[in-house]
């Protein structure tokens, strides 16, 4: 669903971009006799490939097969304006070309994933980044063939924001169960900050030359996401609506609840750790260095000590502030027992691709069982679904692994399967306190 929080899910975006390595670019940096155990690449591919966490993901409001093929017609038909092949005769600059077709192929590859989809909040996340692609390369397109330049495109903008405004001009907090609730004006929060954010008005200064294909082409896809967002959070707001039998506005609800677990969760930051000057900190008094539970300890600990609750109540956004805080009260748990853990002589040792299938284990079992394990299912399946973006990231590292990796290699994505396990048993305890303050 869409969000403006910190998704653990989002991890598998930095992934993809390569700013998170994975264990098979590592060169072996020691002799043999200094070297960890190789691990059998056999088996760590097979393990790769065994089911997930058996979580769905959040869908706060139900969406209608015809708004969900309304919204798909719009790529296709985009799409159909780009006579795709395209080669060196239709656009000789090869920077160019290779731009177009590459959103032209990732509209369609989008269109191809969504195929036979349920209609849900996710699918309609999925169709919005399917529009600005298909519209980035309908344009671009159009700006080599005709005489179309960003002006042109800039005339959209008032439009959108009048959408916009009108759309803000009537949404409530409204709801009956503030659990529900949440997760729903979360993600209309959400829409409205991308066509805020991308409709701006000065958003036609924005690129110097008003003819280039590939900007005028990525200022339309932004404004296109921007119309997909309004037309979004007002369909689902009024599909919220209707579904209520009665209503209270809620927003004072969360307002005070972000407020309530603010305060929880400064009392319980300030019995982590502190740090240096540098930002270091001493987790246990016996030596962990280079270890998985070093790396895991220090994950955990970043997790815990970040976050935007503060940003978010700021800005109103009360909705994520109080999922925010959700995430935060587990983070925060997990640090605490895995360091227990730790101190208590547990080292997670890796010797054999074995451990690394146990601690996937453990760590899709920990996903699947916390909703069930609160009282609030709704609100801890929010954070299991995030978490097996977890366990789906290191589970595509080790899927391409051609050779053996020394166990200390693996660290890096093993550690994902040992975070996620220790924020998920953390879930219940911290659901059942944000369902008992929104309840209350």
């Amino acid at each position: 669903m869409a969000s403006e929080r910190l998704s653990r899910r989002g991890f598998l975006a930095l992934a993809a971009t390569g700013a998170l390595a994975g264990c098979n670019a590592l060169p072996e940096p020691f002799s043999e006799d200094q070297q960890s155990p190789k691990l059998d690449a056999s088996e760590l591919e097979a393990m790769a490939s065994e089911d997930g966490p058996d979580v769905s993901p959040p869908n706060p409001v139900a969406v209608e097969q015809s708004y969900f093929d309304e919204s798909v017609a719009r790529v296709e038909k985009r799409l159909e304006t780009v006579p795709a092949p395209l080669d060196s005769d239709d656009v000789p600059n090869e920077a160019i070309r290779k731009r177009l077709v590459g959103a032209y192929e990732r509209a369609n590859d989008e269109l191809d994933a969504l195929s036979g989809a349920e209609p849900s909040v996710a699918a309609l996340d999925d169709v919005r980044r399917a529009r600005e692609n298909a519209q980035f390369a309908a344009t671009a397109w159009e700006v080599i063939t005709t005489d179309r330049t960003r002006r042109d495109v800039a005339r959209q903008i008032p439009e959108i924001r009048s959408d916009l405004d009108a759309f803000r001009g009537r949404w409530q907090y409204l709801g009956d169960d503030p659990i529900q609730a949440v997760f729903v004006h979360e993600t209309i929060e959400s829409l409205v900050g991308i066509a805020d954010r991308h409709a701006e008005r000065n958003q036609r200064q924005r690129y110097a030359d008003p003819q280039n294909p590939l900007a005028v082409g990525e200022f339309a896809g932004r404004l296109e996401e921007a119309r997909a967002a309004v037309a979004d959070a007002s369909y689902l707001y009024d599909q919220f609506e209707g579904s209520l039998d009665s209503a209270r506005n809620l927003r004072p609800t969360f307002e005070q609840t972000s407020e309530s677990l603010g305060e929880t969760l400064a009392k319980r930051r300030s019995r982590l750790p502190t740090t240096t000057e540098n930002g270091e900190a001493t987790f246990v008094e016996r030596d962990i260095s280079e270890t998985l539970a070093e790396r895991a300890l220090e994950e955990l600990f970043r997790d815990a000590r970040y976050s935007n609750l503060d940003e978010f109540r700021t800005e109103g956004r009360y909705a994520h502030a109080v999922l925010e805080a959700h995430s935060d009260l587990a983070e925060v748990r997990a640090f605490r027992s895995l360091r227990k853990q730790v101190e208590d002589g547990r080292n997670f040792t890796i010797e054999s691709a074995a451990d690394v299938k146990s601690l996937r284990a453990t760590a899709v079992e920990a996903i699947s069982n916390a909703p069930s394990q609160t009282r609030y299912g709704r609100l801890a399946r929010e954070v299991a679904w995030d978490l097996s973006g977890y366990v789906e990231y290191a589970d595509e590292e080790f899927g391409r692994i051609r050779s053996s990796p020394r166990a200390d290699w693996v660290h890096r994505d093993v550690v994902n399967y040992l975070t996620a396990t220790e924020i998920a048993r953390a879930v219940p305890s911290a659901s059942d306190d944000v369902g008992d303050e929104l309840r209350d």
